[in-house]
This record gives C-alpha cells, sequence and structure tokens, in this order.
C-alpha cells in the first residue's frame, strides 16, 4: 500500500472542497497508478534503475514455461499488478486525507512486498513507490487546485 500524505490543513476545509478534493485525489492517483504500472512494465523502478535480472534457476523456468525472461517486469501471471486500484478516504480519527494504492487480495499484496523489500531467495525490486519529484508534483497540483476553487468561491 501506497500512503501520500497531504497538507494539515487539508481536513480543515468545507464541504464546498469535498468534492472538488474527491474528483482531484482520484483523478491523481489514477495517473500516478498508470505511471507506476508503466514504469513496473519497462522493468523500472522507483530509483530509475533496472529491476535486478533474474536469477539463472528462474531463467530456466520461464523459459520452460514460455514466459518472458527479460526485462523484468512482474508480469509472470499479470494477477498481481492488474489488481491495483486506489481508494480515497480521511481514516477516522485521523486529519489527514490519504488515496491509497491497494491490492485486490492479501495474496497480491505479499508477493508485492516480497518484490519490493526481497527476501532470502527474491532480490529486491523496489516497484510499489513513488519518487520525491513525484509527491511533489502531487502536491503542487493539489494546491493549485484548492486555490482554484477558492479563487471560484471568492468570484461568487
Amino acid at each position: 500500500m501506497i500512503d501520500v500524505k497531504f497538507p494539515d490543513y487539508v481536513a480543515e476545509l468545507t464541504n464546498e472542497f469535498t468534492p472538488v478534493m474527491d474528483d482531484f485525489l482520484d483523478d491523481r492517483m489514477t495517473i500516478q497508478l498508470k505511471s507506476l504500472l508503466s514504469r513496473t512494465q519497462k522493468g523500472i523502478d522507483v530509483g530509475g534503475n533496472s529491476f535486478t535480472p533474474y536469477a539463472d534457476a528462474t531463467l530456466k523456468i520461464k523459459q520452460r514455461k514460455g514466459q518472458q525472461q527479460s526485462p523484468v517486469n512482474l508480469r509472470d501471471s499479470t494477477e498481481m499488478l492488474t489488481g491495483l486500484h486506489t481508494v480515497l478516504g480521511i481514516p477516522k480519527g485521523k486529519e489527514d486525507a490519504i488515496q491509497k494504492i491497494i491490492f485486490n487480495t492479501t495474496f497480491d499484496n505479499v508477493k508485492a512486498n516480497w518484490q519490493n523489500f526481497g527476501t532470502k531467495h527474491i532480490p529486491q525490486r523496489e516497484f510499489f513507490g513513488f519518487t520525491d519529484k513525484e509527491i511533489d508534483v502531487i502536491n503542487d497540483d493539489f494546491e493549485k487546485t484548492i486555490d482554484g476553487k477558492v479563487r471560484s468561491l471568492n468570484a461568487e
């Protein structure tokens, strides 16, 4: 799961802003999800580096199964990555709006963690995250969106 924390004042916005916020967060996270999937399909990690190559034993298994061997793109069955989707909310007891990108199943989440953090037998392939630049763009776009809404309310 990826949590993107927005500025503290988000929770203080009036109901006037709720549809604007929901639309913005949904649209922006959908764009980010597409970016994450595109980067992963190309075999590129969050840091802009190529994923660690498959081990020789894994390559032999993939060859026998007729699966793609290069680039490493985490799409053996396609289930894990196609199960990603966005969820918006302000958790109970919290003040920060959070948009999450999550997996459909617990097992897909486990597989993603194996890849993202590595295990004894699986090298780390950090695909599930945003760069600092991507988060800055999200926050900048959000501030512009809210500023536009404030200006439109002032004009009324």
